[in-house]
């Protein structure tokens, strides 16, 4: 089960379902180490974990930026011990078409949600290789599976590290280090505020980011002998 004196690294925690991830661990006795672009927010979270008595830090880091990951995960280690549990789920969104969607844009959103977690999973992989253990969750999305022509460059990010989250898996599970790929569907969050979603969810209702954390929080509590590698998880009535 999961270990009350683990740490876990958060990218994306100030809102959504960082936020609602942060929380679930907080409650469950894990350090919560919030990251995420905006300091407000990510103080926030921190300030409402420890009101529940819980413990938190919160930093200011942009995932583009492989320099700044690794020195907020060596700031980490140095301050409050190593990193037992990365959530990868700092992401951004595009609905934009080919023909006439911003490429400055799709830079942003390339390198957010493709480059940002790879830039973390290496940041921390060095202590976790050092103490044969560690928890790596990737979030995906349901659009890293299926295909649509409402979402293509955000799709295409998803269909990324999908791979990249399973070939990572097979890199390091003999190592004693875990993945997990969370794939959502439609969650309620201010990136599903989009006219694709809003379409979508004219015939059911999004999840709610607690659900997405729950779901994290199951897969971090197996056994160290237990791998979930990857969870769908969809709204009923959810069809792609």
């Amino acid at each position: 089960m999961i270990q009350t004196t683990g740490s876990a690294l958060i990218t994306g925690a100030g809102s959504g379902i960082g936020r609602a991830t942060a929380l679930e661990l907080a409650r469950v006795g894990m350090f919560v180490v919030a990251t995420g672009r905006r300091a407000e927010p990510l103080e926030a979270v921190a300030t409402e974990i420890r009101g529940l008595g819980g413990t938190a830090a919160a930093y200011q880091l942009d995932v583009r930026d492989s320099q700044a990951v690794l020195h907020v995960v060596r700031e980490v280690t140095k301050a409050t011990g190593p990193i037992d549990v990365l959530v990868a789920n700092a992401g951004i969104h595009d609905a934009s078409n080919v023909l006439d969607g911003d490429p400055d844009w799709w830079r942003q959103v390339v390198e957010t949600n493709v480059l940002g977690v790879m830039y973390a999973c290496h940041a921390v992989l060095p202590g976790m290789y050092e103490r044969k253990t560690g928890h790596i969750v990737i979030l995906s999305s349901t659009a890293g599976r299926v295909t649509n022509a409402g979402e293509p460059v955000y799709l295409a990010t998803k269909h990324a590290i999908a791979g990249f989250g399973d070939a990572l898996r097979q890199a390091i599970a003999p190592r004693g280090i875990r993945v997990t790929l969370v794939e959502p569907g439609v969650v309620n969050t201010a990136m599903a505020m989009n006219p694709f979603a809003a379409e979508l969810t004219k015939a059911f209702s999004p999840l709610a980011p607690e659900d997405v954390a729950r779901v994290i929080r199951f897969a971090i509590e197996q056994p160290p002998n237990c791998s979930v590698n990857e969870v769908v998880v969809r709204p009923t009535g959810q069809v792609l």
